[in-house]
């Protein structure tokens, strides 16, 4: 009798579990799948130089220091898919500029062919001035002759060095870049070894971002990693689906330690959504999300700061 009460009650606790639905919350344990299409992972670099930024105590210890030292922000401008000049076939040395400035790091050209319609080349900067990427001489094959090339952030100018024979049509440049409408702040800088303030805050460059559904892995320039979750904020039309084209917002928590300080960073993930042509397309596959903006809080036991990037490509 007592063995069978036990398996009735077995019985009843798995039917239980099975009706139950996940909710997308601030709770780790729960999962959700239903806003791959909202998807923010990327890489995301500070807007003029840290991605944290404007320290502020409120006690002594690491984190602590005087708030930094004096350096260049601002807002984050994200120019995508820009028609620039058209350059013709057999050109071996092309070359332009990006106004009215350049972060360092963002930078995307991509040329695409007159006649073919085809992307025969597509090159990106490292960050240090320096441009790479590869080109075809074929409309039918990816883009496989590596060359290089150098970009001045300062003044937007840029040049490639293609091998002999060049384009092989008439293209069209298409570039995307980021640049910062500066403002003097104050952001975190790594303090000097000599003082008194070694446990200020390290200087964080860059988050890549990795979403899965509602789960975030965040893994900062330091290698410092943190995860936590994500929830939906704002969409186009109110359409939850993905079908409608327009701004959406997520927000995000999420916690881990920076140089072994306890960190939790909360804030908003922006962004601009084409919607999938079709209206039976899965918007997870055929939609496309561009001008990624993460916009936060950094806070730890002895103090806050900002966090404001944008993604470095699309």
């Amino acid at each position: 009798m007592k063995k069978s009460i036990c398996q009735i009650l077995v019985i009843l606790s798995l039917t239980a579990l099975i009706g139950c639905e996940w909710e997308w919350g601030g709770d780790d344990a729960d999962w959700d799948d239903s806003w791959n299409w909202m998807n923010f992972s990327a890489t995301y670099r500070g807007t003029g130089g840290n991605l944290v930024r404007e320290f502020s105590t409120t006690g002594s210890g690491s984190g602590g220091g005087d708030g930094g030292t004096t350096g260049v922000e601002g807002t984050a401008h994200v120019e995508t898919g820009q028609n620039l000049d058209i350059y013709s076939a057999g050109e071996t040395s092309p070359d332009g500029e990006l106004t009215p400035e350049v972060d360092p790091g963002t930078v995307t050209l991509v040329f695409k062919g007159i006649s073919s319609g085809a992307t025969i080349g597509t090159f990106s900067d490292n960050g240090g001035g320096m441009l790479s990427g590869y080109y075809t001489v074929d409309p039918f094959i990816t883009p496989n002759l590596p060359a290089t090339g150098q970009i001045t952030y300062e003044t937007g100018k840029w040049f490639l060095n293609l091998q002999s024979g060049g384009l092989f049509e008439d293209a069209q440049l298409e570039a995307s870049w980021v640049w910062i409408e500066s403002a003097t702040n104050t952001v975190i800088e790594e303090p000097d070894d000599d003082t008194d303030d070694a446990g200020t805050v390290a200087s964080i460059y860059s988050f890549t971002v990795t979403q899965s559904g509602n789960q975030l892995y965040f893994t900062d320039s330091n290698g410092d990693t943190y995860e936590g979750t994500a929830w939906a904020g704002a969409f186009p039309g109110g359409d939850e689906t993905g079908g409608t084209s327009g701004d959406v917002t997520m927000n995000f928590s999420v916690s881990g330690k920076s140089k072994g300080d306890s960190v939790t960073i909360t804030g908003t993930f922006s962004g601009d959504w084409a919607a999938p042509a079709g209206e039976d397309e899965d918007a997870s596959q055929y939609g496309n999300m561009t001008g990624r903006i993460i916009d936060g809080t950094w806070t730890e036991d002895n103090g806050t700061a900002d966090v404001r990037g944008a993604a470095t490509s699309d």
